[in-house]
Parts: structure tokens; sequence; C-alpha cells
């Protein structure tokens, strides 16, 4: 599917996902038509607003005339990965929608911790996914990351990548639009 033709939709929860994700889709082209949503600081929990508007996001997705394509960013916190695909799972059924199908454009990315983890863990710290790394100074701080990134999803990455970075490869590799 052309990157020109579809819309893409960004669920996170904060500005450190967003930017990370927004210089991720913009370097494969699919920022043009973009939508970022992110929880509002001071309004609850962030991963309980990323649960519960992923629903909403999925079923307009699905209505949608245009090719849409939905990156939703959550973070494990001190939950597993699993559990946090399974809440999303069970957000869908709780609203009587399908759960995500092979040939969707939903992709699902959560970092254990946080997004720092896996930028972290990109640039070649000895991270493990049991730390809670520090706030990069400036947003912005996670171009290197983003880019190598970039470069293990176009060339392949190996298998020593954290888990939760690895199975975030597979959701992009798989789910974004080509």
């Amino acid at each position: 599917m052309s990157s020109q033709r579809v819309k893409m939709v960004v669920v996170c929860e904060d500005a450190q996902q967003r930017v990370f994700i927004y210089r991720l889709l913009k370097t494969f082209g699919l920022h043009r038509r973009l939508r970022i949503e992110v929880a509002q600081e001071g309004s609850g929990a962030a991963d309980q607003w990323v649960r519960e508007t992923y629903p909403d996001e999925v079923a307009a997705c699905r209505r949608s005339t245009v090719a849409v394509g939905l990156v939703t960013a959550i973070d494990a916190d001190e939950n597993s990965v699993q559990f946090r695909h399974q809440q999303l799972d069970e957000q869908l059924d709780a609203n009587d929608l399908d759960r995500r199908k092979r040939d969707e454009q939903i992709c699902i990315l959560v970092p254990k911790r946080n997004i720092e983890t896996w930028i972290y863990a990109i640039l070649g710290a000895e991270g493990n996914e049991k730390e809670t790394y520090p706030n990069l100074e400036k947003e912005s701080d996670c171009q290197p990351a983003v880019d190598r990134l970039v470069e293990l999803l176009r060339h392949g990455w190996s298998t020593d990548l954290i888990p939760s970075l690895e199975r975030g490869c597979r959701e992009l590799n798989t789910r974004l639009p080509e």
C-alpha cells in the first residue's frame, strides 16, 4: 500500500513517546497525514487513557473509507508486555470489537518500563527491562535512537535485543504500511 494514501493515527502516553514515534514515522514518510493523541498530564493514569482510547481509534480505523494505520504506544511499567497486549484486547472485547487481525495496520508498541528503556537499549547501553532509565534532557534527544531503530528495521536485527524492543520491531515490520 502506498504510504501517500495512508492516514496514520498515534495514541500514546507522553511527550517522549510522541516525539519518538513521530520521528520514526517521518523517516518512513508516514507523517504527512498524521494525527497524534497524547494523554494529558495531570488527567489521571496515562496508561488507562491509552487503554480507553484504543477501542475508539480501532473502530474509527475500521470505519474509515481511506486506509488508516494506527500506532498505539503504552508503557508496560512493572507489568509484562503480554499483559498490556491482553488489556488492549480486553478493551476491544468490552466494546464489542473484534481483536486485531493479522492484516490490519494496527501496531502496538509496549516498551518494558517506559520508552526510555528502548532508547537507551537501542543506543547500546547495557540495558535491562528492570531498571528505570532517566528522562532525556530534551525529547528530541531521541533522534540517534530513532535513526538506529530505522537501520534495524531496514536491515534486520539480532536476537540480542531486549525482549520488548524485539517484539516492537516485529510489530513495526509487520504492521506499518510499506
